[in-house]
């Protein structure tokens, strides 16, 4: 661990309170601990005592908490309509990513994004070290919109900022920006703010938000700069894996890998584990932490959807709130 700090960024507002401590739960037990975590949560209202559940983990680790009120920036994007958004779950909270390329602490020289839906399930000090001076950033290549660019990503072949990616989408190929790790120190040099600024005030509504911003400018403007990750640093919770995935950047055989060994949960789309019992894959390794969080009394919804009580003449299946009386023979 060459560092003191490791450092990351999250978002999200009062409704994600649980989802962060939970991601920051998994980030600190995989951890190298000679390493010291520094989260800066961009957050719109939490409040002192949302902050302190958080802290309380400090109990049991060794890391450092900056909130930073979102309400102070709001004027950088006040262009936007976020009901002309593709994915409707997205709220403007999504945007805020992207002064962690403005306003974090001239001593962080690189940092990781994670969004408060992930649950990382491996060590990130690795990574962290092995970002080099000259690297802009570490990303993983969406392979869904990869697979079906021609729908998924129709707008891309609209805008000129894509130009790259319209004449060769394999070697200038689109990522996902719930996972990325930066050379903040570079970005600086490079003024990627301003160039990603420029893109917003030219389209204020792209489909795909901060996400195509992210594409458009680091993605497209800096691929000889960008080292592309394993896809199981962000592996998708709602995907059917099985599917064809013959034209997605990685091959097959690592797709399906990466399925079967994730390093990081993506519990992206709108079903949450903690909201209900629909997510495709992996729901249960995100209760998992949960457990091993501050949030471990609360009940998983799965646990309860069948209880049976009995007594001498009745069997009784509580399905959630609904009671089922049968009598015995």
């Amino acid at each position: 661990m060459k560092n003191k700090y490791i450092n990351f960024v999250l978002t999200g507002d009062k409704n994600y309170i649980i989802p962060i401590t939970v991601a920051i739960t998994s980030i600190l037990i995989n951890m190298d601990k000679s390493g010291i975590c520094r989260f800066f949560l961009f957050t719109t209202d939490f409040n002192e005592s949302d902050i302190n559940i958080i802290q309380k983990l400090k109990k049991k680790y060794n890391f450092e908490l900056i909130n930073i009120d979102m309400n102070n920036y709001k004027d950088f994007f006040d262009k936007m309509d976020i009901s002309t958004f593709k994915n409707q779950y997205i709220s403007l909270a999504t945007y805020y990513r992207l002064l962690m390329f403005k306003i974090l602490p001239e001593d962080v020289d690189k940092c990781f994004y994670i969004d408060s839906d992930m649950i990382i399930d491996t060590d990130l000090s690795t990574v962290y070290d092995n970002l080099t001076e000259e690297k802009l950033a570490y990303v993983v290549v969406e392979i869904l919109a990869m697979q079906h660019r021609r729908t998924i990503l129709s707008h891309c072949y609209e805008i000129e900022d894509f130009k790259n990616f319209q004449n060769d989408a394999l070697k200038y190929p689109y990522f996902n920006a719930g996972f990325f790790f930066v050379n903040i120190k570079l970005a600086n040099e490079l003024n990627i703010f301003e160039k990603m600024l420029d893109f917003l005030n030219r389209f204020p509504n792209s489909p795909y938000a901060d996400q195509d911003i992210l594409n458009a400018v680091i993605g497209q403007k800096y691929s000889n700069l960008i080292n592309y990750l394993e896809l199981s640093y962000n592996v998708f919770c709602d995907i059917d894996y099985e599917q064809p995935f013959n034209d997605a950047f990685y091959n097959e055989e690592i797709i399906k890998a990466s399925f079967k060994n994730p390093k990081v949960y993506h519990y992206a789309g709108a079903n949450k584990p903690w909201i209900n019992t629909k997510v495709a894959n992996y729901y249960d390794i995100w209760w998992k932490y949960l457990k091993l969080s501050l949030y471990r009394k609360m009940k998983n919804p799965k646990e309860k959807i069948i209880r049976i009580i009995e007594n001498d003449r009745y069997k009784i299946y509580k399905v959630f709130f609904i009671k089922i009386t049968f009598k015995k023979s």
